[in-house]
């Protein structure tokens, strides 16, 4: 079993590290390296929605994309010694897992440490998964209450103390105000120091005062816990199924799980559910919750769901028929190889249409530049017109602006000229409404996410 399992490591490790050398950083990594060099540098914290734990371990040393296959390793690990070496397969070979196991974001992070506190039973330990779970993605408030074991007021409060510690320290024990002080009448602590005026109910004003004039351990994580509440209470634009709408439906996360999700590994799913009840429960409400909490159709949000799903999937049938399936989930994702976040199943039809439903973190981050430059230059294209959808890497082919068209000149003795846009952008900016932009105009597709006029 060990050999079976450093084999695993080894597959796991191999296409991690292959994928992440042939792709350009995605949207959100360029913010996160960012945030993190300032963290160290400055001790300010300008991310208004995320803590701060894996900016700031990515940031340090050589780190970046490395420290998150690391996790992902510990990941696999931890999972191999609940469910064993074909749970811990079925992991290492699903795409969205490999995708953001190498992606410098704070999917893999809370991912790991919601795993731990699940299955992990020693008091420290415990409490240590929960502190970096919070640490890491602001979603584990609604997930750890999924995946806890019921414990005596006495143990939650150790847990407890344990926990805020180490969010504490995430934030390199700075002291802040929850609210800040800024000139904007339509702002919730401004309306409701009017509204204790009107009323008369002056307890109201001091407490909002209080929190914009005094620092206090932990004020910028309650800080960010009072933005994400503002924020979800605002319907965002969400991308599903080719159109883009106000706020999501709780079906359209349901609806891309499974599409994402290898047909092997969910077949096996429904298998196990009865062998493995409690974690097919967890998984559930972590799907179940962020359907309903308008967290948008993003695979990568329900990411925590994915191990345990892993362990479901490994419980319900014989080895000989689990093997089977393994297999053909293995042949899928490699043949995805090196761009395993643009993985869909075959639910979704030919590779060269998943555009027409997928788009965001579920198909185009930003980063297929590098297929982008080797395509131009095997087609001989002399000039190149690109509206990408990216915030890295981008100025050096001077295309800034997240939906213009820039234009960068490949070969001045080529005449030939194509137009490029990442699928996010097609839909994002609008130009699948666009005449010249229809889909009937479009010639080809690279990487999956980017569309050739």
């Amino acid at each position: 079993m060990k050999v079976a399992l450093f084999c695993i490591l080894f597959s796991f490790v191999a296409l991690s590290i292959g994928s992440a050398m042939n792709e350009s950083p995605t949207y959100d990594e360029v913010f996160y390296k960012e945030e993190g060099r300032r963290i160290w540098n400055t001790r300010e914290f300008r991310d208004p929605y995320n803590p701060p734990l894996v900016p700031l371990i990515t940031a340090v040393g050589v780190g970046g994309r490395g420290v998150s296959v690391v996790l992902g390793v510990i990941l696999i690990i931890a999972v191999y010694r609940v469910g064993g070496v074909v749970a811990a397969a079925l992991l290492a070979f699903e795409p969205t897992f490999l995708a953001h196991s190498h992606y410098v974001t704070n999917d893999i992070a809370v991912t790991l440490f919601i795993f731990l506190a699940a299955t992990l039973r020693r008091p420290l330990l415990l409490g240590l998964s929960i502190g970096y779970a919070l640490s890491s993605k602001m979603s584990s408030l609604v997930f750890l209450p999924l995946v806890l074991r019921p414990m005596r007021w006495r143990q939650l409060l150790g847990r407890a103390i344990v926990a805020l510690f180490v969010v504490w320290a995430s934030y390199l024990f700075t002291w802040d105000v929850v609210i800040r002080e800024r000139e904007d009448a339509g702002r919730l602590s401004v309306r409701l120091i009017q509204y204790a005026r009107d009323h008369n109910v002056p307890a109201i004003e001091r407490a909002v005062l209080f929190l914009q004039r005094q620092p206090l351990p932990l004020g910028t994580y309650a800080a960010t816990i009072k933005n994400n509440i503002l924020r979800f209470g605002k319907p965002a634009m969400v991308f599903f199924d080719g159109e883009l709408y106000d706020g999501s439906r709780w079906y359209f996360m349901v609806i891309n799980v499974l599409r994402k999700l290898p047909l092997p590994f969910l077949i096996l799913v429904l298998f196990g559910v009865w062998h493995a009840r409690r974690f097919a429960a967890i998984a559930a409400g972590i799907i179940g919750i962020a359907s309903v909490v308008s967290m948008g159709p993003l695979v990568r949000y329900v990411l925590p769901a994915i191990p345990f799903l892993a362990l479901v999937a490994a419980a319900g049938v014989r080895k000989k028929i689990l093997v089977l399936f393994l297999l053909w989930q293995i042949v899928g994702t490699i043949w995805q190889y090196p761009h395993f976040i643009s993985y869909a199943n075959e639910l979704v039809g030919p590779q060269e249409r998943r555009y027409e439903v997928l788009a965001d973190s579920n198909l185009d981050w930003g980063q297929a530049l590098p297929d982008v430059m080797r395509w131009a230059k095997q087609e001989g294209i002399g000039t190149m017109q690109f509206s990408y959808f990216g915030r890295d890497e981008a100025s050096e082919y001077r295309f800034e602006d997240i939906c213009a068209i820039g234009e960068m000149v490949l070969d001045p003795k080529s005449t030939k000229v194509v137009t490029l846009i990442s699928v996010s952008n097609w839909y994002y900016c609008g130009y699948n409404k666009e005449e010249a932009y229809r889909k009937a105009k479009i010639w080809n597709v690279i990487a999956d996410s980017v569309l050739v006029f």
